[in-house]
């Protein structure tokens, strides 16, 4: 009897470890589960958790990252100034007042054609009754707020017609021209007009051409 009594307690006891254990392994993840939603819970209650993503928008830029290009919008600043894209003075893109070229120079020419006459009518007064061409050239240039001609002279190698008088008085007949502006917002031209004579009378006087000095 004292045998068989001690194999049933012995069998209790067996089974009673076991109980035990088989109770602590089981109740271990139910409780760290309910811990895990106790911290969750207020977290997210208070706005403190967010998906990987939306942290990642939020997040600032990382260090040595230059930051991602945006659009400028009218409340960014005041604008940049524009480039000046003025075309340089004397130049083919500059296209400003050509009516100060030919045509004005055209139309000085003609106004001091009297002038011109004078000098061959002084010259045949005197005696002479020359024959040949003379090339003469001024120069015409901005001062300040006015266009004045500042130098005259003779083209030797493009004239035939002597007497050194009478070719001063030809080229000093510029000085009487009238200017209003110079093309293409130049400085300063040099301009040629040429003036044919036969036996001491005019048969041809003309503006030539122009070049910029620069």
């Amino acid at each position: 009897m004292l045998v068989a009594g001690s194999t049933v307690v012995l069998f209790m006891l067996v089974v009673l470890v076991r109980a035990v254990n088989s109770g602590s392994s089981s109740v271990t993840p139910t409780s760290r589960a309910h811990e895990t939603a106790t911290e969750a819970a207020p977290a997210a209650a208070h706005g403190t958790t967010q998906p990987t993503a939306a942290r990642a928008r939020n997040l600032p830029p990382m260090p040595g990252r230059m930051p991602v290009h945006r659009t400028e919008t009218s409340d960014s600043g005041p604008a940049p100034l524009a480039v000046d894209d003025r075309p340089p003075p004397a130049s083919r893109a500059n296209t400003t007042h050509l009516e100060y070229g030919g045509t004005q120079l055209r139309a000085q020419a003609k106004a001091v054609e009297p002038l011109v006459h004078e000098c061959l009518a002084a010259e045949s007064a005197a005696g002479a009754l020359p024959t040949g061409k003379a090339m003469m050239t001024y120069v015409v240039a901005k001062r300040g707020d006015k266009y004045l001609v500042e130098d005259t002279a003779i083209d030797d190698e493009n004239t035939t017609l002597q007497g050194d008088k009478l070719l001063e008085c030809l080229r000093e007949t510029a000085r009487s021209m009238k200017f209003i502006g110079l093309p293409r917002e130049a400085e300063a031209l040099v301009v040629s007009r040429s003036v044919t004579v036969e036996h001491g009378k005019i048969t041809e006087y003309k503006h030539v051409g122009f070049s910029y000095l620069r």
